[in-house]
């Protein structure tokens, strides 16, 4: 995509559906190397090199993220089918699922069918089971790197959108233990159980042991791509074996 037509998608988020405290104008300002687009397939993407830093990541900042989202969502008027995005939390989280479920109920939504939320420190459980009940025609879903979220959330999503093919569950930083408590097992018998149509999954530097693979592997017949790579309980023979 040109610069041009980038900008010419940028625009209507920008002038439009953003909150006052994103502009240009108020006090501190977002990164210029924000971009976020609108196009035909109703997408909300944040891009950008300094999107993908969390060593950007504080209080102001997730602030102004969780506005921003709210107002696009608001904007879009709930008929967004894509969003990818960083450093949001359980607020805006929650409103993007609350107002997918109020176009469901009216009959007027396409819903939510790819949501990207790396990198979101305080994205937790609560949040993600309002997206698991409003949000069921999900295919898609990236959590990497949000260490509040727990395997019940995988459960429900499991539960509920029986259409997910795509989950992206990194980790980073393994030996830090704190930031992984109940990440392992839990999250493959949850993943083995509830989401048998998967065809692409990335657990990297989960906490798995050999067990893991196997409840993914009988639970998911179908599954194509398994990327396993940093996970430290494992050796080469149990990926081996589960293969």
């Amino acid at each position: 995509m040109s610069a041009s037509s980038t900008s010419s998608l940028a625009s209507p988020w920008k002038t439009d559906g953003l909150d006052p405290c994103l502009s240009a104008n108020h006090g501190s300002k977002l990164p210029k190397t924000l971009v976020f687009t609108r196009s035909s397939t109703s997408k909300l993407t944040l891009t950008g090199s300094i999107a993908k830093s969390s060593l950007l990541w504080n209080p102001e900042f997730e602030r102004r993220i969780d506005s921003m989202l709210r107002s696009v969502v608001e904007y879009s008027d709930g008929s967004l089918m894509e969003i990818r995005i960083r450093h949001c939390s359980d607020r805006s989280l929650s409103f993007v699922a609350q107002r997918v479920m109020a176009t469901l109920i009216d009959g007027s939504a396409r819903n939510l069918q790819v949501l990207s939320i790396k990198s979101c420190p305080n994205v937790t459980d609560e949040s993600i089971v309002k997206i698991a009940s409003g949000c069921p025609k999900l295919r898609e879903l990236d959590v990497s790197y949000c260490y509040e979220i727990s395997y019940k959330s995988l459960a429900l999503i499991g539960k509920n959108c029986p259409d997910l093919k795509i989950l992206k569950r990194n980790f980073m930083n393994w030996l830090d233990l704190s930031q992984h408590v109940g990440i392992g097992d839990s999250e493959a018998a949850a993943i083995g159980k509830f989401m048998p149509h998967s065809l692409h999954l990335e657990l990297r530097f989960s906490k798995l042991s050999a067990k893991g693979p196997v409840l993914i592997c009988e639970g998911c017949p179908n599954l194509e791509y398994l990327d396993l790579s940093g996970c430290a309980n494992m050796t080469g023979r149990d990926i081996v074996n589960t293969s």
